[in-house]
């Protein structure tokens, strides 16, 4: 089964081949134009790697949804935080989300490997962008701490950087 994770970092504008092949050692992604921007791939028998990068001209397109799920999961009516919290914390996401600079896309088919190939480049890629990482339904910060669920529920200890 697949998996996806969506980066949004604002410490760079764009990925270059270069930085995309520093995040597996030993293998060169294979790199294809395509509709929306670039997409780096690496291929191994038992997993496939896809890394979209968004060009910019369409990262105002993308954006909105996502500030639309930040609003949805802030009014969610089980939420364990008061509404007036909640809808604070839903600004500071949003705020975030405008900050974004480089729009990345990460899939994994099958979502894991035994030789932990994934784990690893989606780690190194957090430590390189520092980014705010959505993935199922549910917003993080870089160090995997829960910015934002769909209950309206976060940890506090996550930062926005």
């Amino acid at each position: 089964m697949a998996d996806c994770f969506v980066l949004f970092s604002k410490r760079c504008d764009t990925l270059t081949k270069e930085q995309v092949q520093a995040f597996v050692d030993g293998k060169r992604p294979r790199a294809k134009k395509i509709e929306h921007g670039v997409c780096y791939t690496y291929r191994w028998p038992d997993l496939t790697i896809r890394i979209k990068v968004l060009s910019k001209s369409r990262l105002a397109e993308r954006l909105p949804n996502y500030e639309a799920l930040v609003d949805l999961f802030c009014r969610n009516e089980t939420a364990k935080f008061s509404r007036n919290k909640l809808a604070k914390h839903g600004k500071r996401m949003i705020r975030r989300l405008r900050q974004t600079r480089l729009y990345v896309q990460v899939e994994l088919d099958p979502d894991r490997d035994k030789e932990c190939r994934a784990g690893w480049l989606i780690g190194r890629m957090r430590g390189e962008l520092r980014p705010m990482i959505f993935h199922v339904c549910v917003f993080y910060d870089w160090k995997f701490r829960e910015l934002l669920e769909p209950e309206g529920t976060f940890d506090s200890e996550a930062v926005f950087d």
